[in-house]
């Protein structure tokens, strides 16, 4: 967080593009930082889970990291093209990624792991963030680059800070499903009591 504001006094005192775009960047690294240790510290980390998920399920733990790792790449795009409006296709090319991606981590939830709650609704959130997103990317796009000073500057503003909220919610739901995941996973690496085998991993091992 100190780093957070050091970056942001120089980006205004040095009025710098670069250090527009690093600090954008790294706004979503500091909101990551302590997701992830709320998530450490609470109560609920120190607590076994009713459900374990078995090896099997590193799938869908590989997925969740990688698609992570995908909206902050998407996130450091949409700032270097906000501060330069250069590398748009790139970013519109890695949105239809995780767009992708997200649907698959739905997919592979409803499919194979349908009796986790906490996936069910993280995978909903992020499914409908991701709808959210798009939509409001297009108009981002649409009230930046065509219609200009035409449009109000208060809706401008409305519309693509709320492209860029979402895209930080969204990175932040993907971070906790990742995290919950490796709990599980964990979990069952201890106590293999109560383990969830994927359904996939099921039909592969009866065929």
């Amino acid at each position: 967080m100190v780093i957070q504001g050091i970056l942001g006094g120089l980006r205004v005192t040095e009025n710098s593009i670069a250090l527009a775009v690093v600090h954008a960047s790294f706004a979503p690294v500091s909101l990551a930082f302590f997701t992830i240790l709320t998530m450490l510290t609470s109560r609920k980390s120190y607590q076994r889970p009713n459900q374990m998920l078995a090896p099997e399920s590193n799938k869908i733990s590989r997925l969740s990291i990688f698609t992570s790792i995908l909206i902050y790449v998407q996130l450091v795009l949409g700032a270097v093209v906000r501060h330069t409006t250069q590398y748009l296709v790139v970013h519109v090319l890695i949105a239809i990624l995780v767009a992708m991606h997200i649907v698959l981590l739905v997919r592979r939830v409803f499919s194979d792991y349908s009796s986790f709650a906490n996936f069910i609704n993280l995978s909903m959130i992020m499914g409908t963030i991701i709808v959210l997103q798009m939509t409001l990317g297009i108009g981002s796009w649409y009230s930046e680059f065509q219609l200009g000073e035409r449009l109000s500057i208060p809706l401008r503003t409305a519309i693509t800070s709320g492209h860029q909220f979402l895209g930080v919610f969204l990175f932040m739901n993907s971070l906790i499903f990742s995290f919950e995941v490796i709990r599980y996973t964990a979990a069952g690496k201890v106590d293999g009591s109560k383990l969830k085998i994927p359904n996939s991993a099921r039909v592969q091992s009866t065929t």
